[in-house]
């Protein structure tokens, strides 16, 4: 149905722009990641960990930072209604 992928390419396209406007690179990599957003589907905290040379508890942490930038974000909150 070409007007759902329409749709879907400017969802995504959204999403990026948030995570860039609103994350650091290391933040975008984490989210990215454990939520799969690249397209090759989402990893464990420990993938994640070892992919970028961290703890797990150390992904965590800038996983669960990232999330409280997005939920504070308009954009963001606007995506989620």
């Amino acid at each position: 149905d070409p007007p759902k992928v329409a749709e879907q390419a400017e969802l995504q396209r959204e999403i990026k722009n948030i995570l860039a406007d609103s994350l650091t690179d290391e933040e975008i990599k984490v989210v990215v990641q454990l939520l799969g957003l690249d397209g090759k589907g989402s990893k464990s905290l420990r993938v994640v960990a070892h992919i970028l040379h961290r703890s797990h508890e150390g992904i965590a942490y800038i996983y669960n930072k990232a999330l409280k930038k997005l939920r504070e974000n308009p954009r963001f909150q606007r995506l989620r209604d």
